[in-house]
């Protein structure tokens, strides 16, 4: 078990978020395969097959990824994607990356869409950084008890949502669309 837990931390990068969870099996074998340069087998939930070479283990916006090589190109697989995970006989010479060509590599594969939004709460700042805490938060102070949040979320729905819990007023001040989706979460739940 030690070994395990060894291989799967010397494969890992990770950021404080909250994750979405895959099965630690998967993640000790590709550590594994990471750690002994042996290829592995996947099953995609596409139904795609593909053989690669694990690289990393990611965890980035709350989800894990596996940095790989296929076909001499670097890939990127979400872990929850994946349905099954086998190892090969088949060893492979590791690609090393510096760091800064890592982080090229994930944002090129990776390139965040996530939105900016801008919302102004009647609220003090620690109930706002709490319920955005995964969302890159910057918060402001904007008079009396008031405070402008700033932040990047995976979608509009998201971010009414996690407005709707801090449970005081807001004002939303960007983008116009994040407007309409809290006038229509407003609505569902009016009539629920």
């Amino acid at each position: 078990m030690a070994a395990t837990c060894r291989r799967v931390t010397e494969a890992l990068t990770t950021s404080p978020e909250v994750t979405v969870p895959v099965d630690a099996g998967l993640l000790a074998t590709l550590a594994q395969g990471a750690e002994q340069g042996r290829t592995a087998m996947l099953e995609l939930s596409d139904g795609t097959t593909p053989e690669v070479q694990p690289h990393r283990l990611l965890l980035r916006r709350r989800r894990w990824y596996l940095l790989a090589r296929a076909d001499d190109t670097w890939a990127v697989h979400r872990l929850d994607g994946i349905r099954s995970c086998t190892l090969t006989r088949t060893s492979f010479a590791p690609h090393p990356l510096t760091p800064g060509r890592e982080a090229q590599e994930l944002e090129r594969l990776l390139p965040d869409r996530r939105i900016r939004v801008r919302i102004r709460f009647e609220a003090d700042s620690a109930a706002v950084i709490d319920r955005f805490r995964n969302e890159e938060p910057d918060v402001i102070k904007d008079g009396p008890r008031h405070v402008i949040l700033t932040a990047r979320v995976d979608s509009l729905e998201w971010a009414a949502m996690l407005a709707t819990l801090v449970d005081e007023a807001f004002t939303v001040l960007e983008p116009n669309e994040l407007k309409q989706r809290c006038h229509t979460l407003g609505r569902r739940l009016a009539n629920a």
